[in-house]
């Protein structure tokens, strides 16, 4: 910096420090993924700060976001030992807010909602993939998308995300984030 060149204002100086170490980590972590040439300096900005997480995190958003995102179906099923399982992986507060909370949007077909909730397998067989599938739809941008989906689950099929979609998404991860996994939610 010239004397030329006035000095940013510390708190200014000190959110553009964070915005390029936010920017340098999800840099490095896409380092990985060879559709990172598709990705734009200010994509980069839009990554969300679950993506960070572990491995082993990340199974637990998705399994919470799956849950988030079939709430209605949820809601109708009458088996208390599988909504206690339910309680048990969200928590207490987790599971009445879930319950609580407005209808799904983006939900599949009843038939699919109907058959998740016939045992715990089912359950868990429909729920994690489904959260990865809201949680990429929470990404704004699609070659981030893309990018998230090729690093961790290369085997998901890629499908349409609307806009109405990632709003619900977006909003129902921000949830799972705040009531199941006790995190701030960092994420455009």
């Amino acid at each position: 910096m010239n004397a030329d060149t006035p000095a940013l204002p510390f708190s200014q100086a000190a959110a553009d420090a964070l915005a390029r170490h936010h920017r340098t980590r999800a840099a490095r972590l896409l380092a990985g993924a060879d559709s990172r040439g598709s990705i734009s300096w200010a994509e980069l900005a839009q990554f969300p700060e679950w993506a960070f997480a572990s491995e082993g995190m990340r199974d637990t958003l998705a399994w919470a976001a799956g849950a988030w995102r079939h709430r209605d179906a949820l809601r109708r099923c009458i088996d208390g030992g599988l909504l206690d399982r339910v309680r048990a992986r969200l928590g207490n507060t987790a599971f009445d807010v879930l319950m609580e909370a407005p209808a799904a949007e983006g939900a599949v077909d009843q038939a699919t909602l109907d058959a998740m909730c016939r045992s715990p397998q089912a359950l868990e067989e429909a729920l994690p993939p489904s959260g990865r599938e809201w949680l990429l739809a929470s990404v704004g941008s699609a070659a981030l998308r893309r990018c998230l989906r090729e690093l961790w689950w290369p085997d998901m099929p890629q499908p349409l995300i609307s806009a109405a979609w990632h709003v619900a998404a977006r909003e129902d991860v921000a949830s799972v984030i705040k009531h199941c996994l006790h995190m701030e939610s960092t994420s455009p």
